[in-house]
């Protein structure tokens, strides 16, 4: 049971970093192709620290005509909401484990 969850846990590290990579380049191939936008709409856009509104702007309601139009940029965005989505399954999953082992008679 241990190495089913060391395995899932390794799972979800992938699917963090790599929904961590694709919505990196989600965020410069916009800031790039629309820096007018990025200015105005994301905070810190230009400025080189990490900030959530960096992402999170493209998960707004407000915002899904505006990222809908790029056909590149909305498929990044369906990778990483895919990775971020599969990841938290995942999760469920350990949760599970721990459940089911919590019943078993030998965990005690």
């Amino acid at each position: 049971m241990e190495q089913t969850v060391a395995v899932i846990c390794l799972l979800i590290i992938a699917c963090w970093i790599i929904a961590f990579v694709q919505a990196r380049r989600m965020f410069h191939l916009f800031r790039k192709r629309y820096p007018d936008v990025a200015r105005k709409e994301i905070r810190f856009a230009f400025e080189p620290l990490a900030h959530p509104d960096k992402i999170l702007f493209f998960f707004r309601r407000e915002n899904q005509d505006l990222t809908g139009k790029d056909k590149r940029i909305l498929a990044l965005k369906k990778q990483v909401q895919g990775f971020l989505f599969f990841s938290f399954g995942l999760i469920w999953c350990i949760i599970i484990v721990f459940l089911a082992g919590l019943f078993q008679e030998d965990w005690w």
